[in-house]
């Protein structure tokens, strides 16, 4: 490709205007894919799922902390949970390719709202 294809010499566009143009174009793309009712359903479920879960995952290492867990051990612990969240998307990408893509996740939201209460008794 780079062989084939010259670049525009800096002073052949328009500058600063065509920067402004090629701007408000990716804008206005971004927009458009807000409004498309897929994007919508994903980023409610998204939004419900972190209102529901988000004092639980904050109060969970202090809970920790409090009984009796040193925070060295605490710490320790978020490396291991780095690798988790890059590897667990990748071993999930075969079960939300198809026509139900947001199944799994629905299915794992509900196994967690259902062990929540569980993790805070214990």
């Amino acid at each position: 490709v780079a062989f084939c294809r010259r670049e525009a010499s800096p002073d052949a566009g328009g500058g600063a205007y065509d920067a402004v143009r090629e701007l408000k174009r990716a804008y206005a793309s971004a927009l458009a894919a807000l409004r498309l009712p897929p994007v919508r359903s994903l980023a409610a479920v998204l939004l419900t799922c972190k209102a529901a879960f988000g004092c639980a995952d904050a109060v969970t290492q202090l809970r920790a902390v409090e009984l009796g867990l040193p925070r060295e051990d605490v710490a320790l612990l978020a490396p291991p949970l780095l690798l988790a969240a890059i590897a667990l998307p990748l071993l999930a990408a075969r079960r939300t390719a198809g026509p139900r893509p947001l199944g799994a996740f629905v299915s794992g939201f509900a196994l967690r709202l259902a062990l929540n209460p569980a993790t805070h008794v214990v």
